[in-house]
Order: C-alpha cells, then structure tokens, then sequence
C-alpha cells in the first residue's frame, strides 16, 4: 500500500492517468450481499455504463427543483421544540434526507419525519443503518471479511431488500405498461418529476441489477447530505459570531425565494458549507488499485520528490483528512473553523471532499444545494441556537465518520411578527 497526501500525486491517479486505477480489485465483493455491481463497485465499460444511468438525476435542472425539499423541511420544522428545549439533530437530519433521497430516486418517500412514522419507513431506515455499520465493519475486515457472520446483519439486508424490490416491482410494471400502450412522456413538460428508479427499469428488466443499481446510488446519496448538514450544525451551534454573521447575510436576501442561484450568490454560506467540507469529512480515505503500470510525479528517490514507479496490482490510499489539514496548505490555523478562508480562495486539488476527476461523485452538486438550503431555511426560522453538548466532535463510523455524541442544540425561534 502506497500512501500519499500530495496534490501531485492525486491529481494523476485521480485526475490525468484515472485509466490506470481503479476500485474494482478493492470493492468486489465488499458489499455483497446488499449489492453486486454499481457505480460505486466497477471499472471500465460497466462503471460508464452505471454513471450514464444515474448521470440525468443529478442535472442541473432537477437540482432545481427544491419543492420536494421544503415540503419535508415543513414536516421536520413541525418537529423541532420551540422552547429552549434540547434537541439532536443528527438523527432528524438524517431522517429528512432519507425522505427526500427516497422520493428522488425512487418517486415515494419514506415519510420517516410524520408524527406518526410509518413501520414500514422505520424497518428501513433501521436497518439500513444497521447495514451501513457491518459494510464498514467489513471494510476493516478487509480480506478476512468472509468472518464477520452477524445475524442480524443479514436480516437487516434482507429487511433493505424487500424494501427496494416492492418500489422496483412497481417501476417495471409501469414500465411494461408504458411500452404496451406506445406511451410517450413528455420530458420536457412541467409536470414532467425524472425518478431515477423510473429510468433504469425503461433500460434493465432484470430485478437484480436493477436493485443493486439503485441500492448503490442511493447508500451515499442519504448519508452525504444528512451528515453534512449535522456537522454545519455541531460547528454553527458552538461559534454564535459565525451564526450571526451567517444570519445577517441570509437575512439580507429578504422574502426571495431560496432558489440554486440565489443559495450560490451568498457567499458566506457557501464558505461555511467549505469549510465544513474541510474539517468535517463524510470519506477519510480514497483507495485505489493500480491496474497498470504507470508513474507518481512524487515520492521516489532519496528524498521522496521524485518520481515514483508503482506496479500493476499495487494499491494507493490518500488521506484525505490529513490533506485538508496540512498546514503548508491551509496556513496556521488549519486546524481552526474559518470560513473567511475561502474569500477568495481557489484549492484545486489541496480540496477533494468528493474526489476528483472522471469519477468525481456526480451528487457533489445536490448535496451541496441541499446543505445550503436546509442551512438557510434554518436560519430564517431561528434566531439563536446553543449547543447543548459539552463533547468535541467525535467520529463514530459507519461506512464513513459521522457524530458519535449527535449535534444537541437548544434553537429559539423568530417572533411571528418578525420579517424574514
């Protein structure tokens, strides 16, 4: 295993030479049985094949459209305290974007934030979460993962299955019914909701690729944006300078409505949601496996600066965490929360929270607007928030680090005479 922080060296396995490595060798069975092949597990024609499905739902247009968002930020509003009294927010965060990612991908949310939960949603989100723990117990194991043997691992994926299958049934027969009748949708229409889920039965009918392609687009695309959100959140609740700077520059925009333009215009959210990105990482660690000879512009030599052979069957770890923490990168203070930072700044490579390169995650642009929006709808409803948790932010691990202490807060809400 090679390990390396330089920007050099990721800019070329990531970004000039991506052909040369690649994820298959290290994945391949990681996952199974949640699911087979998918974006997150394959190489070469099948990884284009998979990232062409999914390429359409994460278009600009659809990102748009943050109707959907505000319906279930309505219902996750109705159930914040409006006392002073504390509240974690990470699992609601959580569960808000469960709902959202549901109806994205599959057209029926899973409605987790009701007053009165549905069984079925809270099975799934149970254990899917329950899930999420052993893959990343797996990942550890790594070539012993034929040892982790948890029962209730096993029932839990077969609770996610059952899930999944019964949106996908309904997919395909609509789909059989749309090419029975000669159906034309309009696609351009207003009324015209792309459903990922949707798409791919029009394409593959074989109920088993299907769900391990959906499984495999919507296990990071939950995850992302709930813990991303939570961590804005830890770090908002324990600095009330940046709160009320924050506040002051959401504020500004008056009663306009939180389009994707608008969101990218105020720019210390934006700093904010960077700077979260940087101290906070939802993914410490991008391996690779070098599936052809090829070359490092660093790291060889005498004294490590020169370039590197590295061999087929060879595998590159970069610590992502490490690099977004270098002080040679980010100056003194790199160890501090500082979104005035970002004025200015542009990082390149010094800053990959979502990779880089052909298989940069093609959902960076959703999570980020999801952030931004849940973040400023926050804000327009709060005045002030407090945390309620005297621990520093701790990682627990699933696949990836999240909270292990949540994000407790007590939140006091505007005056209802007060404009936004």
């Amino acid at each position: 295993m090679i390990r390396t922080m330089d920007p050099k060296n990721i800019k070329t396995v990531l970004g000039l030479n991506a052909k040369d490595y690649g994820l298959e060798p290290l994945r391949k069975g990681l996952a199974m049985p949640l699911f087979g092949s998918g974006i997150n597990t394959t190489d070469g024609k099948y990884w284009q094949y998979s990232r062409s499905l999914i390429k359409p739902t994460f278009s600009r247009t659809e990102i748009c459209n943050l109707d959907s968002l505000e319906f279930h930020f309505g219902q996750l509003l109705d159930l914040l305290p409006k006392d002073g009294e504390t509240v974690d927010l990470q699992p609601l965060f959580s569960r808000l974007f469960l709902d959202t990612s549901t109806e994205f991908l599959f057209g029926k949310s899973t409605d987790t934030l009701l007053p009165v939960p549905s069984e079925e949603g809270e099975l799934f989100i149970s254990s899917f979460d329950y899930v999420m723990e052993g893959l990343g117990n797996r990942v550890r194991f790594g070539r012993l993962k034929f040892l982790y043997r948890d029962p209730l691992w096993f029932e839990s994926i077969r609770n996610v299955h059952t899930f999944v299958e019964k949106h996908i049934d309904k997919a395909i027969e609509e789909s059989e019914q749309s090419e029975m009748s000669n159906a034309s949708e309009d696609a351009t229409g207003p009324n015209h909701r792309y459903i990922l889920l949707n798409e791919m039965a029009k394409q593959i009918k074989d109920k088993l690729e299907l769900r391990s392609q959906i499984i495999a687009v919507f296990m990071p695309s939950r995850d992302t944006s709930g813990t991303l959100v939570s961590n804005i959140f830890h770090v908002l609740a324990r600095n009330p300078v940046i709160w009320s700077k924050l506040r002051e520059e959401v504020l500004s925009v008056g009663d306009q409505p939180l389009t994707f333009e608008l969101l990218k215009s105020i720019k210390y959210l934006q700093w904010i949601i960077n700077e979260t990105h940087r101290m906070y990482l939802v993914s410490q660690n991008n391996p690779r496996c070098v599936l052809a000879d090829s070359v490092l512009p660093t790291g060889g030599g005498p004294d490590g600066k020169s370039p590197l052979l590295v061999r087929k069957g060879e595998y590159i770890s970069f610590n992502i965490y490490c690099l977004h923490q270098d002080k040679d990168i980010w100056g003194p203070d790199a160890a501090e929360f500082c979104p005035e930072r970002w004025d200015g700044l542009k990082p390149y490579w010094n800053f990959i929270p979502f990779g880089g390169g052909p298989r940069t995650c093609p959902a960076q642009t959703l999570v980020n607007t999801e952030a931004a929006y849940v973040t400023a709808r926050m804000v327009q409803e709060f005045v002030l928030i407090e945390s309620r948790d005297g621990n520093p932010w701790t990682e627990k691990w699933r696949l990836g680090p999240y909270s292990r202490y949540g994000c407790k807060v007590s939140l006091t809400p505007r005056k209802e005479s007060e404009s936004l």
